[in-house]
C-alpha cells in the first residue's frame, strides 16, 4: 500500500471532500477484515493529523479550524476487527473536542451485536456507540429486525411502529430526545453515486443515469 508516494500530489487531502476507497480489500474473510483495520487505523491517523495540520494554520490566521464530516461506511465490517471499537467510542466521546463528526453506516442494527461473541468486550463497544451517538437514523425496519432495534434504541411503542411502515427514502431521526419522520430527496447527481444496485437490474445505463452524467460534465 505505501510503496511509493502519492499520485494525488498533496492538495487533494485539503479538497472539500474526500473518499478513501477500501473496496478492493474484499469482504468475508477473517484476513481480509484485519487488513482492513489496518489500512483503517493507518488511514485515521493519517487524516487526524491532516486535521491537526488544518486546525494549527487557522489557529496562526487566527480563524476558526473548519469542522470535519468523516462517514464510516461498511461499518459493519470495521466493529469486528480488535481495536477499531476503541477507537470509534474515543472518537465519538471527543468529538467536541476534536471538530469531527463521525456518521457509521450499517446494514441493519444487529450488525453492532455481530460485531463480537455474545457479552464479548467487542460487541459491548459496539453497542455503547449507541449511548455515545447524538443522532440516529432509521430506515425501513424488516419484521423481524424490529424487536432487535427497539430494545437496542429504546424506541416508544409509536416509533417502533413507524420503522415497520416507513417508505423508500424515509427514516426515523432520532436526534437527542426529539423524534422526526422524515421523507430524503435525492437530486439526480446525486442518485447516479448511490444507486448502487444497477449491476443487478440492467447492464445499460438508465436515462436518468445519462442526465445525471450530462449535469456532472
Amino acid at each position: 500500500m505505501f510503496d511509493g508516494p502519492t499520485t494525488t500530489g498533496e492538495a487533494v487531502w485539503d479538497a472539500p471532500a474526500v473518499a478513501l476507497d477500501l473496496s478492493a480489500l474484499g469482504a468475508g474473510s477473517t484476513g481480509s477484515d484485519l487488513a482492513l483495520g489496518i489500512v483503517m487505523a493507518c488511514a485515521g491517523a493519517f487524516l487526524d493529523a491532516k486535521r491537526i495540520e488544518r486546525a494549527r494554520a487557522a489557529e496562526a490566521r487566527g480563524a476558526s479550524a473548519p469542522k470535519v464530516i468523516r462517514v464510516n461506511d461498511e461499518a459493519w465490517r470495521a466493529l469486528s476487527v480488535t481495536g477499531l471499537g476503541e477507537y470509534y467510542q474515543a472518537a465519538f466521546k471527543l468529538s467536541r473536542d476534536t471538530g469531527v463528526q463521525h456518521w457509521l453506516v450499517l446494514h441493519r442494527p444487529s450488525d453492532l451485536r455481530a460485531a463480537g461473541d455474545e457479552g464479548s468486550r467487542q460487541q459491548r463497544l459496539a453497542e455503547g456507540l449507541i449511548a455515545d451517538a447524538s443522532t440516529i437514523v432509521i430506515y425501513h425496519t424488516k419484521p423481524a429486525e424490529i424487536a432487535m432495534t427497539t430494545e437496542l434504541f429504546g424506541l416508544s411503542s409509536t416509533q417502533t411502529e413507524v420503522i415497520g411502515s416507513l417508505g423508500r427514502g424515509e427514516a426515523l431521526w432520532l436526534v437527542g430526545a426529539k423524534a422526526f419522520r422524515v421523507q430524503h430527496v435525492v437530486s439526480d447527481i446525486e442518485w447516479r453515486m448511490v444507486r448502487t444496485d444497477r449491476a443487478m437490474l440492467d447492464a445499460e445505463p438508465t436515462a436518468l443515469d445519462r442526465q445525471a452524467a450530462e449535469a456532472t460534465r
